[in-house]
C-alpha cells in the first residue's frame, strides 16, 4: 500500500517529537527535514579533510562538481565567519589591520612565493604577476614596520644605483639621464613609492602591527604631500 506524502510526514513528525533531538539553538530537528542533516555530513567531511572523490561516493554523487557546492558553501561561510570577528593580539588589544588583508596574511602558508624579503604579495592565488620585482607600486603589495629597516636599506640601494648610472651617462654625454627616460621614470616612481611607505611606517608606533598596503595605502597619511613634493623636486632636477 503506497502512502500519501501527508501521512509520512505526518509519522516522521511524531517520530522527531519523540526522540525529542534538538540542534545548537534549542530547536526541534524535524525528521522530515533531514535533507539537512546531509548538508550537514557533507561539509563535516570535506572540512575533515576527506577527499572530494570520497565524499562524492558516500553522498553519491554523479559528478565532483554537485560535491564542490559544498566546500564552497563552506569557505564562503569561513570567510564570513572570519570577517565578522575581531581580532585580538597577545596583549589582549585589537589588532589594528585591515580583516580582509588578515584573511589573505593568514593563508601564506599554502603559497610561499608570495612571501617576500619586504613584505607580503596579496594577489589572489589564481592570478599570476608579470611585474617582476616592482612590488612598491602595487596595490597588492602589503607590508608593516617590522620591515621597516629592509625597505629603507632597499631606498638606499636604488638612491646609490640611480646615483651610480647618471654618472656613468654624465661622463659618456656631457649631461645627466633625462626624466623621461623609461629607465629614470621606473626607479622614479619604485623611490617615491618607497618613500610614501616609510613615511606611513615610521608615523605609526614602535609595536604597530598597522598594515601598509602598497603606495596606494599611504596617499590619505599625512605628510604624504610633502613626501610627493620632494620626490617630484629630486626628478624636476635631474630632468
Amino acid at each position: 500500500m503506497s502512502w500519501e506524502t501527508s501521512n509520512y510526514n505526518h509519522v516522521l513528525k511524531d517520530f522527531s517529537h519523540h526522540l525529542d533531538l534538538r540542534d545548537s539553538r534549542g530547536e526541534l530537528l524535524l525528521y522530515s527535514r533531514s535533507h539537512r542533516l546531509r548538508h550537514t555530513k557533507a561539509t563535516t567531511l570535506i572540512n575533515a579533510g576527506a577527499p572530494i572523490h570520497v565524499v562524492q561516493r558516500y553522498l553519491g554523487h554523479l559528478s565532483p562538481e554537485m560535491t564542490m557546492r559544498y566546500a564552497a558553501t563552506l569557505a564562503s561561510t569561513a570567510e564570513r565567519e572570519f570577517l565578522a570577528l575581531a581580532k585580538i593580539g597577545r596583549d589582549g588589544r585589537e589588532i589594528g589591520m585591515d580583516r580582509r588583508d588578515m584573511l589573505d596574511l593568514v593563508q601564506l602558508d599554502r603559497r610561499t612565493d608570495r612571501i617576500l624579503p619586504n613584505g607580503y604579495c596579496l594577489l589572489p592565488p589564481t592570478r599570476s604577476c608579470d611585474k617582476g620585482n616592482a612590488c612598491h607600486g602595487c596595490d597588492h603589495f602589503a607590508t608593516d614596520r617590522t620591515f621597516l629597516p629592509d625597505i629603507q636599506r632597499q631606498l638606499a640601494e636604488t638612491q646609490f644605483l640611480v646615483a651610480t648610472r647618471q654618472a656613468r651617462h654624465t661622463e659618456r654625454y656631457g649631461e645627466p639621464m633625462s626624466g623621461t627616460n623609461v629607465w629614470m621614470e621606473q626607479r622614479d616612481a619604485e623611490i617615491r613609492s618607497t618613500q610614501l611607505e616609510i613615511l606611513a611606517l615610521e608615523a605609526q608606533p614602535a609595536d604597530s602591527t598597522t598594515v601598509v598596503r602598497g603606495a596606494g595605502g599611504v596617499l590619505g597619511h599625512t605628510g604624504y604631500q610633502d613626501a610627493a613634493s620632494a620626490s617630484d623636486s629630486k626628478g624636476a632636477s635631474r630632468s
